[in-house]
């Protein structure tokens, strides 16, 4: 900006010194101060000029409001009547009252409407050539690359004129001339470093990831496809598909600012135990690739894909707050199993994903049953993502039986799918897909809504302390609106929070403890009561069962069946602390009279299985309900 403003004003300059400088210089040779006085006036106009160029050009969003327009409108005005007053008096021709003089007479017009749209009185109004400086605006860009162009063309064409002369006005031309000629020189040159400087730029982004500095996808994609062609007969290129686990969790929960942070940390680490000629990309997101290149035996892959575990799964300090991730690596090796970079990619990410599917914090190696297995996901994707609105979706439920009473106390929603095109799909199977692909809200949300009605029905017809419990997937609990989409639900149908079961895994509560007992409390509050599901078969303790907000636990169907191998003594610790804590105890999985008064002997509360019922339609359900001789002690219902 400061050159191209040089450049136009000394541009000017020299036209002004062929117009009136000169002149006034030579007419004034004899008195200084007269000379002085004829330099200044055309040199505060080149200062004006400066300032115009500057505003117009280079800020032309602060030059199109009101007050600067104004404002420019009576710098204009004073240069026209500056300029017209210099020629004339070299000419010889001023006078005063000329026509020219109302020049001075609109700019301090122009000064006086710019100070009363700055003090407010017209700030809100829009003056009517105000709508015409957008398209100045727009221009403005062009304006800005051109300007200095013109200046050195007039300047040039000043100067051609002036060539062949020796007079006081051809040597003001050409120094004026020369001077531009070397700004236009400096501001070339640095046109062409920026530009330089900027294709750098360009180039680093195009290749690597601004946050990590590492690859990027693009980058990675070229290397990835040149290891695999150079690489050697006897050796093998190895591809680590890297994904962190729970990294939402800590975006979540520390901000994206902080998951930056970690996610260079864990760039660092990453690099500092591959080898310096091994590649290590940026995926995207939280995904990170590792390509070992010319690698011997499988088992040194497996010992990094190990070690990469071991290195991720230890604490990271950010910003001196510790926090700790997992990951999750899946394996593929090339060209022994891919011939590019884009199908190596594709199968490393297959095996990332059976690696979370078996637990995560693991390393998976790439099957080609993978390919097959992830065409079948595919597949029930496409299908359970309209099986709700084509209502193959059903609710069945399980009897809850009091085991002292031998009474139905309540009903397990559970849903099934039955699917015109695959058959019946079992839950164990399209639950989890549901979960991965961010269907189980909307498909939770249905089950719970059609149970709530149907035991609605049931509590004002046949069963009026009749509960329901309805399982719950972590994703649906850890919705800000969870709880009051259950009052919600109630409410429409009419019904306390008494009749509703929430079964929740043990899982959903282990990301954030705190909060979860919150939410739990706010449950219960309205009455709800939560079950611990599956107890026992994850990270449970008999401890554990203290810190939890719950008033419910399910031993799960495994401890049940291996009673008479191992003996009752877990079941039993269960059963007498949590008695001992006030929560209640069902006993899932009873398929056998034995198994039903093995735990009726230990106190539990409410047993459910197959010796009972399986899952029944809502009908047939209704028939249990409403019989009127109940089952004999060795009989099922």
């Amino acid at each position: 900006m400061t050159l191209d403003t040089l450049i136009v004003v000394l541009a000017l300059a020299s036209a002004y010194w062929d117009a009136v400088i000169a002149q006034s210089v030579q007419n004034n040779a004899g008195s200084l101060f007269a000379m002085l006085v004829g330099v200044a006036y055309p040199a505060l106009d080149l200062l004006l000029i400066a300032l115009l160029v500057v505003w117009c050009v280079w800020r032309p969003r602060e030059f199109a409001g009101p007050a600067a327009l104004a404002l420019t409108a009576g710098l204009v005005c004073l240069l026209l009547a500056d300029v017209g007053y210099q020629l004339k008096t070299v000419a010889g021709t001023y006078q005063v009252g000329y026509p020219l003089d109302s020049f001075w007479l609109l700019a301090t017009a122009s000064f006086d409407l710019a100070a009363t749209v700055a003090n407010g009185s017209l700030k809100d109004q829009r003056i009517p050539w105000e709508a015409g400086t957008r398209l100045w605006v727009r221009n403005a860009k062009f304006s800005q690359l051109a300007l200095p162009y013109l200046a050195l063309l007039l300047v040039l064409g000043l100067a051609s004129t002036h060539y062949l002369h020796s007079d006081l006005g051809s040597r003001g031309v050409l120094l004026a001339a020369f001077v531009v000629v070397v700004l236009s020189s400096i501001r070339q040159f640095l046109t062409q470093d920026e530009a330089r400087r900027l294709q750098l730029t360009l180039n680093q982004q195009a290749r690597y990831d601004s946050l990590t500095g590492l690859a990027n996808r693009s980058s990675l994609l070229r290397l990835l496809d040149r290891a695999i062609t150079h690489t050697l007969p006897q050796h093998q290129a190895a591809v680590l598909f890297i994904d962190l686990d729970r990294f939402k969790f800590v975006n979540d929960t520390y901000g994206h600012a902080f998951g930056d942070a970690l996610l260079r940390e864990v760039a660092d680490r990453i690099q500092s135990i591959v080898k310096p000629h091994d590649i290590v990309a940026r995926q995207g997101g939280d995904e990170f690739v590792v390509v070992l290149t010319q690698v011997e035996q499988n088992t040194r892959t497996s010992d990094l894909g190990l070690q990469l575990l071991r290195a991720l799964n230890r604490p990271f300090s950010v910003s001196g707050t510790p926090v700790s991730i997992s990951a999750s690596i899946g394996i593929t090796l090339c060209p022994a199993e891919a011939h590019n970079a884009v199908e190596a990619l594709k199968n490393a990410d297959m095996a990332m994903y059976e690696a979370k599917r078996r637990g995560r914090s693991t390393v998976q190696f790439y099957d080609q049953k993978l390919q097959q297995q992830m065409t079948e996901v595919h597949q029930l994707e496409l299908h359970l993502r309209g099986a709700l609105e084509r209502q193959e979706l059903r609710v069945l439920y399980q009897p809850l039986v009091n085991l002292a009473s031998n009474i139905i106390e309540g009903a397990e929603a559970v849903i099934r799918w039955h699917s015109p095109v695959l058959g019946v799909v079992s839950p164990s199977t399209f639950i989890p897909i549901a979960e991965q692909r961010g269907l189980i809200i909307p498909i939770g949300d249905w089950v719970l809504d059609t149970a709530l009605q149907q035991v609605s029905q049931w509590r004002s017809e046949q069963s009026p302390d009749l509960r329901v419990s309805v399982n719950v997937s972590p994703q649906q609990f850890e919705q800000d609106d969870f709880v009051t989409k259950v009052q919600s639900k109630l409410a429409r149908w009419s019904l306390p929070g008494e009749t509703v079961v929430l079964e929740l895994t043990e899982g959903t509560f282990l990301m954030d403890l705190d909060a979860s007992n919150i939410k739990l409390a706010q449950l219960r509050s309205l009455g709800i009561q939560v079950a611990l599901d599956d107890f026992g078969t994850g990270y449970s303790s008999l401890a554990y069962l203290r810190t939890l907000q719950v008033d419910v636990v399910k031993i799960d169907r495994s401890f049940i069946w291996a009673m008479p191998q191992e003996g009752p003594t877990f079941v039993q610790a269960i059963v007498q602390i949590a008695h001992h804590i006030g929560l209640r105890i069902v006993a899932e999985g009873i398929e056998t009279v034995e198994q039903r008064n093995g735990v009726r002997a230990l106190s539990c509360d409410v047993g459910q299985g197959y010796l009972f019922a399986g899952p029944v339609p809502a009908e047939q359900f209704g028939r249990l309900l409403s019989q009127e001789e109940w089952p004999s002690e060795e009989q099922a219902f």
